[in-house]
């Protein structure tokens, strides 16, 4: 069979060229009845269609979900639906009969009605409703199951809702989808798929396999017919980089690859390729307009585009095999009008004396020419003009998920299009209308009446010719600024500068901004006059990226103090993370960061909340460390650890619930009740630092206070989605190290950065502590930043204690090891000696039993069975047999931390060796048999807990789901002292997985109920 290669270059209108991608189809090496086509794909963000933003998410969609009409070369043709009438303001379409579901559920009229109104639903998140049901609509659908027709009705005039219908995001998901929308995004809803394909298999970042149902019939009726047989199986692969894909298609290994224009001369020339263009996106920039961004003021915007040859780009970006536009869109685009729009050429000279000195935060995908080359150019040039550049060269779903969820952390992007509506109102919804937060797509918050005006006069045009001419009119207005005349009665003999337009710069805002606290006049910590949960702090924000806005002003402490404290008020009776708060000293501390803050004297984290664990001593706040044994009373002071936490700069934000003295692998207590998994509520959030988990993925804090002694810290991240470093014994100091010195001190996060900027500021020299690890060669913050080299990666896949391992455990090891793979580390199989039998039971009963003696129990007689067993069992014992089990640990600790470097770099492993547990469970299984085996919790830490007798730094990192959407994850575990090495692989594997912005169903604003009572 012929093998065919295209290059798909991508055209930047109003700027610059940009070439992306391409593809290439079967291989001559293989044979022509394959039934299998692979293929390449960048990193999907969902499996749902609705939410679907890049690229891949449609790619997918497209795979799995049929929609009411598709497009082809000769325009609208029947998908799910036989024929259809419209009006700017109706849409009725009549759906076939023969159309199912994969489950074998008839595709009714109901069923797409109940689709549509999941795609429409408020507060849902995708960026594709306004395209399709137009601004400011919310849609009116019925549905007549008799007739087998849909209608849908809107307000204001909107003549693109039948070509939107193509588009892969309004396909339609059947019940099954419907009634699990956490399964559905994860991709785990068995039955949702209406399309030719389903889903067999997942590993994020890495791989996505799809089959062709047997019973699918409901093909599309295209107006030329496709010759072939559909494929039975697609792969779909994620490649590093063209390079690699490249390489793929020569050997033969794929079938379809994205390449870029830098190696399709690989293929000229050579027999059974053929090298095409496919212009696919029209690309511009696209500037912030916000208060506090240098582009509110139009000079700044036109040097911009002066500073950049764009000859010069496109030929970085695509050798040329892009096309410069100067409108919205390319030349096929319906209404593009045949008049160019002029813009200034490049001048060096004129861009310094607009850029010299200004701050600009570039933020782009690395689709702009090969590995984000396009944007380099761009901050290279800017850079010589004399500005300072903060490029964010990222994959597409971390991009887009910036541009939208987090306005106040760019300038300035490269924007794609890919313009499904095949219209000029596609790329004037970027510019006009609503912003994102307030539910449009006004990527920049341009204000500019003449194109708002213009562009709602087009929608409500019945005429296609006059329709175009008010939609030029509209992209006159963007590009030449004719707001200018709002503000003088002369126009300017200036050239007209380019891209997004905004206000003039006499005129005052009205975007909403932070205020201080003095200055307010609505509720603490959001914008006046802003609907509740406004202010510009997102569900994923990290902590990192919180105290940037809080010293850029963006926010107040006293704002953000509040935020949370209102999503404490609003998630935590369902999930009980936090068990005491005193919510006027977390203000009095928030006005103190406040005070800092102006001062210019800001700490790493100032002003970011931190619950603490209620096994930390806080001083004037209750130490019950969860146990009905000791009474509430204020501690007389602070531990060591705090005492860091606060001079970092962090807000303490109450206490965390965890198990009774921190001994149990799920977070449940006689004093405080059960903490559930804001996943889902009949799961357990893991333990000891269950609370803590559970407060970060459900957004009730950006990060929070945690400890490990024998897996703590990473076992309740690898229950909720969340980063989990260990570090190395003595690298945090302690007051006292329990458990024979395993325990200590960290952080649950939602990202690696995160994770190394907290281990910067806890990470001390500490003189008086039994142990202290050396001083790092370089800040962590650096660390993950700077390139490591290539590691040998031990893989374990079998439990050291001997329990069986769940296979979807398993599986997340295996996930990250392909990534790992992927990104150049060698992993191979290994079977280490981590400590005998008798060193694990004797630490498990001796040393855990005795330090359960020592801890501060006032009432024995008010301790839960299972502590009260190692309580007792502790009287048991002689202190010669502690010394020699502590003396065997030591030992033994020698012979295991020396196979790091000797053996092996890194050992990877599953984090747990069986699924996240229910509620109750672990919980039930150590209460009712005390001195039983008590496998459920034996098998939770079964990876983990030879990390602390060892002292060994360890992470956990969510990189895979299990078949009831809930996360699992995988543990690098590193070398005596060498944390740097877990982050920086961490920071290597996060945009492949990109865990920050997978989120918990309670985050996103799901309500759950849980099945299992208290």
């Amino acid at each position: 069979m012929r093998k065919r290669h295209g290059v798909i270059a991508a055209s930047l209108a109003l700027t610059v060229a940009i070439a992306t991608a391409g593809c290439t189809t079967t291989s001559s090496t293989t044979s022509p009845t394959t039934d299998t086509i692979r293929t390449t794909i960048d990193i999907p963000a969902t499996f749902d269609p609705t939410l679907s933003t890049s690229l891949p998410d449609f790619l997918l969609a497209r795979t799995a979900y049929d929609t009411l009409v598709r497009r082809d070369a000769g325009g609208l043709v029947p998908g799910l639906a036989t024929a259809w009438t419209s009006t700017p303001t109706q849409a009725t379409f009549t759906l076939r009969t023969d159309a199912t579901c994969s489950d074998g559920t008839k595709i009714t009229a109901t069923v797409v009605k109940n689709s549509l109104d999941y795609f429409a639903r408020p507060n849902s998140g995708s960026t594709q409703v306004v395209y399709t049901f137009g601004p400011g609509n919310t849609p009116s659908i019925t549905a007549d199951d008799a007739a087998g027709t849909v209608t849908i009705d809107i307000t204001n005039p909107w003549p693109y809702m039948v070509d939107a219908m193509s588009v892969a995001s309004s396909g339609i998901i059947c019940p099954a989808g419907l009634a699990d929308p956490a399964g559905l995004a994860a991709g785990t809803a068995k039955g949702s798929e209406s399309g030719p394909y389903v889903l067999t298999s997942a590993e994020p970042g890495v791989k996505y396999d799809f089959a062709l149902r047997d019973d699918y019939a409901a093909w599309p009726k295209w107006s030329t017919a496709v010759a072939g047989t559909p494929a039975k199986n697609l792969e779909y692969t994620v490649s590093p980089d063209a390079t690699a894909t490249a390489n793929l298609i020569l050997g033969g290994q794929l079938d379809i690859g994205k390449i870029q224009a830098t190696t399709r001369d690989r293929f000229q020339g050579q027999p059974g390729y053929t090298v095409t263009v496919d212009h696919f996106s029209d690309s511009y920039l696209i500037f912030n307009e916000r208060e506090g961004s240098p582009f509110t003021d139009e000079a700044t915007r036109k040097g911009v585009v002066e500073a950049i040859d764009r000859a010069m780009f496109g030929n970085v970006t695509s050798q040329d095999t892009g096309d410069v536009l100067t409108n919205l869109g390319a030349p096929d685009v319906a209404c593009v009008a045949d008049s160019k729009i002029t813009m200034p050429s490049q001048n060096v000279t004129a861009a310094t004396s607009a850029l010299s000195g200004k701050t600009i935060r570039l933020v782009a995908p690395t689709i702009v020419g090969p590995a984000g080359a396009g944007n380099e150019y761009i901050a290279e040039a800017l850079r010589a003009a004399g500005a300072t550049v903060d490029l964010t060269n990222t994959d597409v779903g971390s991009w887009i998920t910036t541009v939208v969820a987090k306005p106040g952390d760019w300038d300035m992007t490269v924007f794609a299009d890919l313009n499904f509506l095949g219209s000029l109102a596609s790329p004037l919804l970027n510019f006009t209308g609503p912003t994102i937060d307030q539910g449009g797509t006004n990527y920049g918050a341009v204000t500019n009446d003449a194109a708002s005006g213009a562009f709602a006069a087009a929608n409500a045009e019945g005429d296609q010719k006059a329709r175009c001419g008010q939609l030029d009119t509209a992209v006159q207005a963007l590009v030449d600024r004719s707001t200018r005349s709002r503000c003088s009665t002369t126009r300017s003999s200036t050239p007209p500068a380019p891209a997004s337009p905004c206000r003039c710069s006499a005129e005052p805002s009205t975007t909403p901004s932070s205020v201080s606290p003095s200055e307010h006049t609505g509720a603490p910590g959001r914008v006046p006059g802003a609907p509740k949960g406004t202010i510009m702090i997102s569900s994923s924000i990290s902590a990192t990226e919180l105290a940037r806005k809080l010293r850029a002003g963006e926010v107040s402490a006293v704002e953000t103090a509040q935020h949370y404290l209102d999503r404490l008020d609003e998630v935590n009776p369902s999930v009980n993370a936090i068990v005491w708060i005193d919510r006027e000293d977390v203000l009095r501390r928030a006005r103190e960061s406040d005070d800092r803050l102006r001062r210019g004297e800001a700490r790493p984290f100032e002003g970011v909340p931190m619950p603490i664990k209620d096994l930390v001593g806080v001083r004037n706040q209750p130490l019950t460390y969860s146990s009905m044994s000791v009474e509430e009373r204020p501690a007389e002071a602070n531990e060591i650890t705090v005492d860091l936490i606060e001079d970092a700069g962090f807000v303490l934000f109450g206490r965390s619930n965890s198990p009774e003295f921190g001994a149990l692998t799920a977070t449940e207590n006689a004093r405080h009740g059960k903490t559930r998994n804001p996943w889902n509520l009949d799961y357990t959030s893991g333990g000891s630092s269950g609370g803590a988990s559970a407060a970060v993925a459900a957004d009730i804090s950006p990060i929070a206070n945690a400890s490990d002694g024998g897996g703590s810290i990473r076992v309740p991240s690898a229950a909720t989605g969340l980063v989990g470093l260990k570090p190395s014994r003595g690298r945090i100091p302690n007051d006292v190290r329990a458990w024979e010195h395993s325990t200590t001190e960290g952080a649950i996060t939602r990202t690696i950065e995160d994770a190394a900027g907290v281990l910067d500021t806890l990470a001390q020299l500490d003189p008086l502590g039994w142990y202290s690890a050396p001083a790092p060669a370089r800040p962590y913050r650096e660390e993950i930043r700077a390139a490591g080299p290539r590691l040998r990666v031990g893989l374990l896949l079998e439990a050291p204690t001997g329990v069986a391992v769940h296979p979807e455990n398993r599986e997340a090891a295996l996930v990250a090891a392909r990534a790992l793979e992927a990104l150049g580390h060698h992993v191979t199989p290994v079977s280490p000696f981590l400590f005998s039998e008798r060193a694990t039971r004797g630490f498990a009963d001796l040393i855990i039993s005795a330090s359960t003696w020592a801890s501060p129990i006032e009432d024995a007689d008010k301790l839960e069975p299972y502590i009260r067993y190692r309580y007792d069992r502790a009287a048991s014992f002689h202190a010669g047999e502690y010394a020699e089990i502590a003396a065997l640990l030591q030992w033994e600790t020698r012979q295991v931390n020396a196979q790091w470097g000797r053996d092996f770099d890194v050992l990877l492993t599953p984090t747990t060796a069986v699924p996240t547990p229910l509620v109750g469970s672990v919980y039930d299984e150590a209460n009712e048999d005390p001195a039983g085996e008590r496998l459920t919790e034996f098998s939770t830490i079964s990876f983990t807990a030879f990390c602390n007798i060892a002292g060994l730094p360890a992470i956990s990192l969510p990189v895979h789901t299990g078949a009831n959407g809930m996360p699992l994850g995988a543990q690098l575990v590193g070398a005596p002292y060498d944390e740097a090495t877990l982050l920086r692989l961490g920071a290597e594997l996060e945009p492949v997985f990109d865990w920050q912005h997978r989120q918990a169903p309670i985050a996103r604003g799901v309500a759950l109920t849980p099945n299992t009572g208290d």
